[in-house]
């Protein structure tokens, strides 16, 4: 059995299939035992809604970025306002900033983790903050971490209703990405 630790949560990660010798996975888990599993394994952020309050601190690269001062603008705006589904959006923002013109995929899952906490009364936004938090577990090459969220994203996109192109989208997209991962 192979263990991990997240903070003071130790969750098992692989246990052998009886007779056969070989692990069983997280993967095969969530398959076997459904979404009420996938909390369980899943990397749980430790991260108060208080901290997605505040603003981030910007390494000196990014302080000379136009997009993420932009971003970090975007986000005071939004304290101002004191909304928090603008403060979600604008940690995402920066999420995505760090991940696609930083290539910084730790730091840009800080961001979407905050994004996450505010994120977690809508499950539309939820289901596009899990996406791009499986994306940056890809980029660290933490395939099953990836495969959970991503499934977990799915899994709210499927119990609604999409009327929006791009959640379709991003549905259809979640789908190709599940099956990948789950061939590699």
């Amino acid at each position: 059995m192979v263990s991990t630790t997240t903070g003071s949560n130790t969750r098992d990660t692989a246990h052998t299939r009886r007779g056969s010798g070989s692990p069983i996975t997280v993967v095969d888990t969530i398959v076997n035992e459904g979404e009420a599993s996938m909390e369980k394994y899943l990397p749980l952020p430790d991260i108060s809604a208080s901290a997605a309050w505040e603003l981030p601190v910007l390494d000196k690269e990014e302080r000379s970025s136009h997009l993420m001062l932009s971003a970090v603008a975007d986000l005071q705006d939004a304290h101002k306002e004191g909304n928090p589904s603008k403060i979600a959006e604008a940690w995402n923002s920066l999420g995505l900033i760090r991940l696609h013109t930083r290539k910084d995929p730790k730091r840009a899952l800080e961001c979407h983790q905050m994004s996450l906490v505010l994120s977690s009364k809508d499950p539309m936004k939820k289901a596009i903050v899990l996406n791009d938090i499986g994306l940056c577990y890809e980029r660290t090459n933490q395939f099953e971490q990836a495969f959970q969220v991503y499934r977990q994203a799915l899994d709210l996109l499927e119990d609604h209703v999409i009327e929006s192109k791009h959640l379709q989208l991003c549905k259809q997209s979640l789908e190709r990405t599940l099956a990948r991962l789950h061939r590699q």
